[in-house]
């Protein structure tokens, strides 16, 4: 398995900036929609980014 690098970018409802993140492991895109919770009800937009080093 392939460590990756991740810049993500989290809107959610209500709060007036984007929190944006990174992570560094081996969870893949779908994996890391729900270990942010990308898919709750309360966020608005989401970016998943990966850094190619």
């Amino acid at each position: 398995m392939i460590r990756k690098h991740y810049k993500i970018t989290i809107k959610e409802i209500g709060v007036d900036k984007p929190v944006e993140t990174e992570y560094i492991g081996f969870i893949d895109h779908k994996g890391l929609i729900t270990f942010y919770g990308l898919n709750n009800p309360d966020v608005e937009w989401y970016n998943i980014e990966e850094v190619l080093e």
